[in-house]
């Protein structure tokens, strides 16, 4: 093998190597990178400001099968909070309501929707426009109040 050849090979091998890694705090979840918090925040602008101080933004699911693994990761931690992750709705008057993901600074639409049956259940006088994995719900994605009073229950995850 010539110098070049083993020259690419090593290349492509320290290329893959470092693909697979995330810089701490973040750890691998499939092909993402994730920070699970363990400070308790009562809206979620402090979680949203906590991913941004950590150089990332809140999780943000493009596939069903991404948000299963993170929530599986979530049973397995089965610490009893709420986790804000990225979802918003944008019309507290449509009962269906209409959900979006953010992503630094942009709004998706999202690909599936996944609520438990009876959710999302905010209304124009009792808004949840905020989205997270709810304990009580077996880590299933629920609507949630974006500034909560009880902040000892509410979590978030961070992507990068």
């Amino acid at each position: 093998m010539s110098l070049f050849a083993v020259l690419v090979f090593c290349i492509v091998v320290l290329s893959n190597a470092l693909q697979d890694t995330c810089k701490a705090p973040y750890h691998r979840i499939a092909d993402g990178c994730y920070y699970f918090s363990t400070e308790h925040v009562a809206r979620d602008s402090a979680a949203y400001a906590g991913c941004v101080e950590r150089g990332g933004y809140l999780a943000t699911f493009e596939t069903l099968e991404e948000a299963m693994l993170v929530k599986n990761e979530l049973l397995k931690r089965n610490k009893g909070l709420y986790y804000y992750v990225g979802g918003r709705n944008l019309d507290r008057n449509n009962p269906a309501g209409d959900w979006r993901w953010i992503k630094k600074g942009e709004m998706l639409k999202m690909t599936f929707f996944i609520f438990p049956k009876g959710q999302p259940n905010g209304t124009p006088n009792n808004p949840q426009e905020c989205m997270g994995f709810d304990p009580y719900l077996h880590y299933n994605l629920n609507d949630l109040f974006c500034d909560n009073a009880s902040a000892s229950k509410h979590a978030y995850i961070c992507e990068q």
